[in-house]
């Protein structure tokens, strides 16, 4: 009697009842699957290895670390002392070549306009100690001028001029800035020649001892006699203009 009564039960059950209970098992069969079993798919897609961490702290670079130190270089008399400079103002490490020529050698400095009343001049001084002016406007002395001077002082420019370190120098120091007066200096003997731009340089990371050249070319050539003082003497000034 209950049998029959169980089949009863089991024949008058919904078709959706069972539908339902079929769908939860596949679902559950699934889900024990994709649990256990080994997946097909992992050969496809190794594990990523992780970089390795290092335990060694890392500390962040010091403020001296990123500029390079130049040796100072004392002297005696006559010679220049080149300040810590930056691995930006030079190419590299080039010697100084010895001079084979003597009577070859040329020293120049050239001083261009500025928006004002800067001199602007060129001098250059030769091995054997000639010195050539060209007074070009805002000078007291216009015009060509000659003198001489020793031996020893030419050889003393040659000396700060290898204390720079000037053929690892880069050619050109130049700020962004305008109407500043521009200086040039150049050396050359043999079959070597090396110039040097300063446009505002120390602003751009120019060594000092490049300022300092410039201003032992004058003071050798004695161009302070020809230049001059007064500011009056340009042709385009305002006391000059109809």
């Amino acid at each position: 009697m209950n049998d029959d009564q169980d089949d009863k039960k089991f024949r008058m059950m919904p078709l959706g009842d069972i539908g339902v209970i079929g769908i939860a098992l596949v679902f559950f069969i699934t889900f024990l699957w994709m649990m256990f079993a080994p997946s097909p798919f992992a050969g496809l897609f190794p594990p990523q290895k992780k970089d390795a961490v290092s335990s060694t702290p890392q500390t962040a670079p010091s403020a001296s670390a990123s500029v390079a130190a130049e040796p100072e270089v004392s002297g005696t008399a006559g010679e220049i002392v080149v300040p810590l400079a930056g691995k930006a103002a030079f190419v590299g490490d080039v010697p100084f070549p010895d001079i084979r020529d003597w009577n070859s050698l040329h020293i120049t400095l050239v001083r261009s306009a500025c928006f004002g009343t800067c001199p602007i001049y060129s001098v250059d001084i030769s091995g054997d100690g000639t010195v050539r002016y060209d007074g070009l406007d805002c000078v007291a002395q216009k015009g060509q001028h000659t003198g001489r001077i020793s031996r020893d002082a030419v050889e003393n420019l040659v000396t700060r001029f290898r204390n720079a370190r000037y053929f690892s120098l880069r050619d050109r120091f130049a700020a962004q800035i305008t109407d500043a007066p521009s200086y040039r200096t150049s050396i050359r003997f043999d079959d070597r020649a090396k110039s040097v731009l300063d446009y505002a340089g120390l602003s751009a990371g120019m060594p000092a001892a490049v300022r300092d050249l410039e201003i032992a070319i004058d003071q050798a050539a004695g161009t302070d006699k020809w230049v001059g003082t007064s500011k009056g003497n340009c042709s385009w000034t305002a006391n000059s203009r109809p």
